[in-house]
């Protein structure tokens, strides 16, 4: 059973999500299997102006819940070998949702494994006062946070979650205006994700990221491959 949960906000998704842009604050949801760390991750969220909506002590619970609670991010902790499974199944069920990663720091030397996943943050648990603040809003604005130990893993392109949706739909077929349709966002911020994406593969245009993608560039298969299933996500405050 959740430790935590609030829900007591007023007014329709929209209007919620449009108050949360204007402040800056966000709806989280907290995972973490220690309640000393669960508290500390609490702490600085509410020190940054976020509000804690629930909290939960594993991954699976986190999954199931999340639905209820409304929440536009999650901070969890997670293992750099044993969670990549749950971290998928939580992207692929809460599509629109901000993930922040917590490593507890004695696997910071596997914490690059991480990067491959759909997250929009990472960092060590032992850099959560200073450091989660800067990373949330990192994430915001399509920008990931990772410690240095993590370095030796961006050899290639690192993509934020929001790039790699968009690039995932580019790749089948979409239209910018179909992107931003699928992915509740406006066009404009759809050209800026693949602007910023163009740059960091080095390539200007949608037929030059086809044929690395679906030519000889295997790194980057793996990175973009298309799913199965692009359905339109659910309607999550984004």
């Amino acid at each position: 059973m959740g430790r935590t949960s609030h829900n007591g906000s007023k007014g329709g998704p929209e209007r919620r999500s449009r108050s949360r842009r204007r402040s800056g604050s966000r709806r989280v949801a907290v995972c973490a299997a220690e309640l000393v760390l669960e508290r500390r991750i609490a702490h600085a969220l509410t020190l940054a102006g976020h509000e804690v909506v629930g909290t939960t002590a594993g991954l699976p619970e986190l999954i199931e819940r999340l639905p209820i609670l409304e929440a536009d991010l999650a901070v969890v902790e997670v293992h750099p070998t044993h969670d990549a499974a749950h971290l998928s199944l939580l992207r692929r069920r809460m599509p629109g949702l901000y993930v922040i990663a917590i490593v507890p720091t004695q696997y910071a030397t596997l914490s690059g494994r991480l990067l491959a996943a759909d997250i929009d943050g990472l960092l060590l648990a032992d850099q959560i006062e200073g450091v989660l603040a800067p990373a949330i809003a990192s994430a915001a604005v399509g920008q990931l946070c990772v410690p240095s130990g993590a370095l030796p893993a961006l050899a290639g392109p690192i993509f934020s979650h929001r790039e790699k949706q968009v690039l995932k739909l580019l790749l089948a077929g979409l239209t910018n205006s179909e992107i931003a349709s699928r992915l509740y966002l406006s066009e404009s911020t759809v050209k800026s994700h693949l602007s910023s994406s163009f740059r960091k593969l080095g390539v200007s245009s949608r037929a030059e990221v086809m044929r690395r993608a679906h030519g000889g560039d295997a790194g980057l298969r793996h990175t973009l491959e298309v799913e199965r299933n692009l359905g339109g996500p659910r309607p999550v405050i984004a």
